[in-house]
Order: structure tokens, then sequence, then C-alpha cells
């Protein structure tokens, strides 16, 4: 799915977890989100651009092209919200790629849409996360474990 996202995404970068992601990720993606868009008034494709061209492989910090996949995901979500009654395929692995790759507590998911008007239940986000997880071939638990079980 990581994979998938990424090309989906255009950036057509794979997201490794570990040391790209910092262990207080939640908190930053919503604070520097915030400051953008609410502060500075930004759109998310403005911010988007924005750290995608700061130099080097960083943005404050942290994995620059993972932050841009982070904004990518939410950008898909909060244009399916508002475009489509009910949500998509891409808007479902946009919520699981959140709540499972990037390890975001769905309360910070919830805040984090909150500032683009975007309301999702805690049981819609643990849903559509299992509803792919649960599609996802035997193959990620090799990825993910190295084949241990």
């Amino acid at each position: 799915m990581k994979q998938q996202l990424s090309y989906q995404m255009g950036d057509g970068h794979i997201v490794n977890e570990g040391s790209q992601i910092p262990t207080n990720y939640d908190y930053f993606v919503f604070e520097d989100l915030e400051q953008s868009i609410i502060t500075k008034n930004n759109s998310l494709d403005r911010h988007y651009d924005f750290v995608m061209s700061s130099l080097g492989n960083s943005y404050k910090g942290v994995n620059k092209y993972v932050y841009g996949n982070i904004i990518s995901a939410i950008k898909t979500i909060v244009t399916c919200k508002k475009e489509h009654a009910r949500r998509t395929e891409a808007c479902k692995e946009a919520i699981a790629f959140l709540h499972q790759d990037m390890c975001m507590a769905s309360n910070s998911i919830q805040k984090t849409l909150s500032l683009f008007g975007v309301k999702l239940s805690t049981r819609q986000i643990l849903r559509d996360s299992e509803q792919v997880l649960s599609e996802k071939s035997p193959d990620w638990t090799n990825n993910l474990y190295g084949g241990l079980f």
C-alpha cells in the first residue's frame, strides 16, 4: 500500500518507517499544519510545495518526503469528504496510511482534519483502516516482520 499510495500521490518515493518518523509526529503534523494553514492562510497545495522545495531531505528536522506523503494523504481525505457523499477507496487508503503506516492516533487524525472542517469518527477511522489492512496481501507481514512468522 505504501508504494501504491506514494505512486498515487505522485512523488515516487517509498516511505520507510523507523528513523524517518519521530515519536511526536502526531503533534508535529498538527502544529505545522495549524501554523501554515490557519496562521499564514496557506492552502494544502501551497504548503506541500513549500515543504517539498526545502533544501536537502528534511523539513524542520523530519524527512520531507514522508511529511509530503502525509500532507497528500490529508488532502485526499479532505477532498473526498467534501466532494463525495461516501468515502472512496482512495480516501480509505489515505486514512489507513495515516493510521497504520504513519502510526498516527485516531484522535490526532481527527484533530488534524478538523483544521479543514472535516469530521471523522474514531469508528470510521478504525473501520477504514481495518478494511484496508484486511485487503492487503499476506506478503506485507514479511516486509513488516522480516519473515519471522
